[in-house]
């Protein structure tokens, strides 16, 4: 296994516990070690230089690529990108002890993935997204009607969420995926446009 941290002193303190438990661990250098099977990965913050990191690995292993990730936070578009570099496991590093961390290191190495309730439920609700984006030929998807039709009747985006079963953060990403997309410049003018379609 090869260890990346953002700091000496946590490389040496990782590399030496796991190193005790008798996982022979290697500080990974800019390419991962040809013997390493897991990349753990130990950082306060989730940087592009941390996701760099993980794509690196993926490019060198292929599907064979396991990464535990230990970090303060995750957002949604680096839980994806991270899933795509082989993420197998995340552990918040405030909450998670050495303990954990070997665990998850040996539960990626048999093939076992360990991510967070709310992280899981992030990717159910990204792969609904994703199958009911297919845009009509009215360049809105029925997702995206449905979340501007409750725009028109004067709803915030927590009322909407309620009425959709979805996340806050998720209608706000629709609603700021069809202004992106349709290249409009706010709320109101995507309810016009929708309007203006005839679908509300």
């Amino acid at each position: 296994m090869a260890v990346r941290t953002d700091d000496p002193i946590t490389t040496e303190s990782v590399a030496a516990y796991l190193g005790n438990c008798a996982l022979p661990v290697k500080p990974a250098p800019p390419h991962l070690p040809e013997q390493a099977d897991v990349l753990l990965i130990m950082v306060g913050e989730v940087t592009s230089e941390t996701m760099d990191w993980m794509r690196t690995a993926r490019e060198q292993r292929g599907h064979g690529a396991r990464v535990v990730l230990v970090a303060s936070s995750l957002t949604e578009s680096q839980l994806v990108r991270a899933v795509s570099y082989g993420l197998t496991s995340f552990l918040h590093r405030r909450t998670s002890t050495m303990a954990q961390v070997l665990q998850a290191v040996v539960n990626s190495r048999n093939g076992r993935a360990e991510l967070p309730q709310s992280l899981i439920a992030s990717l159910v609700e990204l792969l609904h997204s994703t199958r009911d984006s297919a845009l009509s030929s009215n360049g809105l998807s029925q997702r995206e009607v449905d979340v501007v039709r409750h725009l028109a009747e004067g709803l915030d985006t927590l009322e909407i969420a309620a009425r959709l079963n979805y996340s806050e953060r998720t209608i706000k990403a629709i609603i700021h995926s069809a202004i992106n997309r349709l290249g409009l410049r706010n709320r109101a003018h995507v309810v016009a446009y929708a309007l203006r379609k005839g679908l509300v």
